[in-house]
């Protein structure tokens, strides 16, 4: 399951107090289990439904594509 833009909103204000490892036990708290690779954040980051990055909204580019 990817990130709702509900669940970004509450995830950007958890990135902005506690981090980004904050956001990733966010997401699993919350069963957000499709993960892919961000180049701003130079690391695997759970997906949200707008293919952006859930920690720092950057949009994802699909590999080979």
């Amino acid at each position: 399951m990817k990130a709702t833009e509900t669940q970004y909103e509450q995830a950007y204000k958890i990135y902005e107090k506690h981090g980004q490892y904050a956001v990733y036990k966010f997401a699993q708290d919350n069963k957000i289990d499709e993960w892919s690779r961000c180049a701003a954040c130079e690391d695997d980051t759970p997906d949200c439904d707008d293919n952006s990055c859930l920690v720092c909204g950057s949009e994802k580019k699909e590999v080979g594509g």
